[in-house]
């Protein structure tokens, strides 16, 4: 039983609460080693221990949300088999690996939840809860205060990222985390967890505001509801004298957290209209969420029955983009994501993959229902528990209508279903057939896939140190033979992430355009063809080695080079057709071999495509300059100079 509950623990607390300060990416891989060894651990304790394999099987046998997890878990492997692309959908992409390991791994999180509810084994969980949000929060105030995470962000960044890398993901969180402190604060009895609760729900709230995401303010909200209407009833069947101590706590609860809203909000300048702007459509995140969502859309009735495969969105998403949907101002940046989980999860698996999975969450949520209106048997959820899941998966799954599961989410959201499974199952005992011999060969498998990919991400980690390094040195105008001394230590180390390929390439590509070490040219360009044989077709790599090539091409004066440029820019924007940055490339080519008629017609459609895009305008408008157009010169010129300021603004 240790064991399991060191599992769990790990892959649903440690996991989001992990991040390094070692350079490199801080935030995914170290994550994802820690979740894999989690998984091992879980899966572990199940071989080694008999009965909780027969209590699984029990549970299984008895649940019908387990049914339709399994189906949705089916319907994920059988997706990975049939996307053209098995391995890589199998891990997942760097640095956030959300392939089919990550679902099997919260299959083996939420068995093992399951089973320690059954058990009554879920004192932890509660507790877990305050400290995983303090944490979360501690590190939230050193942020705000310059320290690490600050350090990590983009440069101008003001939402709070703290443990998880990511202000929207960090929302997400919270909302899901928060119902579940709550819960502790009333229900805790030893006076030191229940003001770490309190704390917790407090600074919490905090946190949630600084994260500045709205999706996020609505699953909080949604969760607030639910949480209330499910405990209300309760406090009515209460006596008298119980009711009364609850009421207070609730009081208290609720003044604490008005005190944390007013001190959040007066230390974020802008919230309100914040707040405000969520409700206007013809704002630059509605249009580009609803851009997204119709395309994802269009990806599903391509491939209706199975999906592209897990983590698929964005190589599938280039040939679905609407025009302007890469504005420019982040530069060429692949999106992720529908940045909606029913979408998402149509995109990957399909429409009976996203059947199975609203079937599991409307399961869910009338197994809780049901638990709150009837005393509980064994192994279910208590009254006073069942308003925490319930308010926790509900916040968490409206915010995650407006991004996207991660390794920091989804593990706590399968820990949540697995109590939910616990409580529909109930007690009884192991079945006389359970196929214990079987689930133990499972239970291997598993644990050797597990302690296999982690130790392969814990590699992962330590090449990205390696190129976290190699930018540093970067930065520093060291040598290229120490900087490339540190991309080759983490391409040996991980040679099957291109991402560690590609991060020698940049760096050459900063050093030979600010006109130094013009060795470093050739390494680069090897290093991209390294990247797109482990990643072919990808238009974000090709654009970067097509303007090394350039860069390059304008250093030496060699007009064959730069034609050479200008052609991979075109199979790039071919990939790419609706985005105005590769086809910025094609045009800036044209430029330096000084065809100015192809220049003019192709910068103009590149800014129509991405507006925002300040160095295709920057082009043009030296374009026009270069025809006489002084006029249209000036025009893109100023519009180039106003983007500039206003993303050294931003």
């Amino acid at each position: 039983m240790r064991l399991l509950r060191a599992g769990v623990l790990g892959g649903a607390f440690v996991t989001p609460a992990t991040f390094l300060l070692l350079g490199g990416n801080a935030f995914g891989p170290p994550k994802a080693a820690v979740f894999a060894w989690s998984c091992a651990i879980v899966a572990l304790a199940f071989l080694l221990d008999g009965e909780l394999r027969g209590d699984i099987w029990t549970i299984v046998r008895s649940s019908s949300l387990s049914w339709a997890i399994a189906a949705f878990v089916a319907i994920a492997v059988f997706s990975t088999a049939s996307s053209g692309r098995a391995l890589a959908a199998t891990t997942g992409g760097y640095p956030d690996y959300r392939g089919l390991l990550l679902i099997l791994g919260c299959t083996v999180l939420g068995a093992g939840a399951a089973v320690l509810r059954r058990r009554g084994d879920v004192a932890w969980l509660w507790r877990t809860t305050s400290l995983l949000v303090a944490w979360v929060v501690v590190v939230a105030v050193g942020e705000r205060l310059g320290l690490p995470p600050a350090s990590l962000k983009l440069p101008g960044a003001i939402r709070t990222i703290s443990t998880v890398g990511n202000a929207s993901n960090l929302g997400v969180l919270l909302a899901t985390m928060i119902p579940l402190a709550v819960g502790s604060a009333l229900g805790e009895r030893a006076k030191v967890w229940r003001a770490l609760a309190f704390c917790a729900w407090a600074g919490g709230l905090v946190a949630l505001v600084w994260t500045q995401s709205r999706g996020a303010w609505a699953g909080a909200l949604v969760a607030v509801v639910v949480g209330v209407g499910l405990v209300l009833p309760g406090l009515r069947s209460r006596e008298r004298s119980l009711a009364g101590v609850v009421r207070k706590q609730w009081m208290l609860l609720a003044a604490t957290g008005v005190v944390a809203l007013a001190v959040a909000a007066a230390a974020t300048p802008g919230v309100i209209a914040r707040v405000g702007s969520s409700f206007d459509a013809s704002s630059s995140t509605a249009v580009w969420r609803l851009s997204t969502w119709r395309s994802a859309v269009r990806m599903t009735a391509d491939r209706p029955v199975l999906g592209f495969g897990p983590d698929s969105f964005r190589l599938a998403y280039p040939a679905y983009k609407e025009p302007g949907q890469d504005d420019g101002r982040l530069g060429y940046v692949p999106t992720e994501s529908a940045h909606n989980l029913m979408l998402d999860t149509s995109v990957s698996y399909g429409v009976t993959g996203f059947l199975a999975m609203i079937a599991a969450i409307g399961v869910a949520s009338v197994v809780l229902v049901r638990c709150s209106l009837r005393s509980p048997s064994a192994g279910s959820l208590p009254a006073e528990e069942v308003a925490q899941v319930a308010s926790a998966l509900a916040g968490g799954f409206v915010a995650l209508q407006f991004h996207y599961a991660t390794l920091d989410t989804a593990p706590l959201f399968a820990v949540l279903l697995g109590l939910a499974v616990a409580s529909q199952a109930g007690g009884g005992t192991a079945a006389a057939r359970a196929p214990i011999r079987a689930l133990a060969v499972a239970s291997l498998a598993l644990a050797l896939l597990f302690a296999a990919s982690g130790s392969a991400v814990v590699a992962v980690v330590a090449a990205d140190s390696s190129a976290g390094r190699a930018r540093a040195l970067v930065a520093a105008e060291a040598p290229w033979s120490e900087i490339r001394k540190a991309t080759e230590f983490a391409q040996r180390v991980a040679p099957w992430e291109s991402a560690f390929f590609r991060a020698e390439g940049r760096a050459a590509g900063t050093l030979v355009s600010k006109g130094r070490v013009p060795e470093a040219a050739d390494d680069g360009m090897i290093a991209y063809d390294a990247a797109l044989e482990l990643v072919p077709d990808n238009p974000v790599l090709m654009t970067e080695r097509a303007r090394l090539m350039l860069a390059v091409a304008i250093e030496r004066h060699d007009a064959t080079l730069a034609a050479e440029a200008g052609e991979q820019f075109a199979r790039a924007a071919e990939i790419d057709p609706n985005s105005g940055i590769p086809l910025a490339g094609v045009g800036r080519a044209a430029l330096v071999r000084r065809d100015f008629g192809e220049a003019r017609t192709t910068l103009e459609h590149a800014v129509e495509l991405s507006p925002l895009y300040a160095p295709a305008w920057a082009d043009l408008g030296r374009t026009y300059r270069e025809t006489g157009l002084l006029s249209q010169a000036e025009e893109a010129e100023g519009q180039a100079a106003r983007l500039k300021a206003s993303s050294a603004l931003d």
